[in-house]
């Protein structure tokens, strides 16, 4: 997994393979601005997670009205792994608390945590180790 910058990882977010987008419509649907919108889609094309396109063309009268960015496979793999790894530090709290009970548990039972690993994933968790 790479590391992005927050507005990488939005404008990361908001492309697609199928579909070419406009520095405009992304700074709209970001809430960033067109210059930190071009900034970050520069970033993602070196990094080999977004392509330029030239040549696209407007849906409404299909004239030709500039260039765009788009998702390469490379950046949708990449878009799947960072929204995981959201995805688990957002639920980390929850996860920490559910393995503290577990290691309260096993001591309950009379058995040692330390035996099991509940107290070195505890410790990783909470970055200790």
């Amino acid at each position: 997994m790479m590391k992005l910058t927050e507005n990488e990882y939005l404008v990361l977010n908001q492309l697609d393979e199928d579909y070419c987008y406009y520095f405009d419509t992304m700074a709209q649907s970001t809430g960033l601005d067109r210059k930190d919108v071009r900034n970050a889609c520069h970033s993602l094309r070196a990094k080999g997670l977004a392509t330029f396109v030239r040549g696209l063309s407007n849906e409404e009268d299909f004239l030709v009205r500039g260039s765009g960015y788009a998702l390469t496979r490379e950046g949708d793999k990449e878009r799947k792994l960072q929204r995981a790894d959201r995805a688990l530090r957002d639920a980390a709290p929850e996860l920490l608390d559910a393995l503290k009970c577990c290691v309260a548990y096993i001591q309950e039972l009379g058995h040692d945590p330390y035996r099991t690993g509940a107290t070195d994933a505890i410790a990783k968790a909470e970055g200790r180790a």
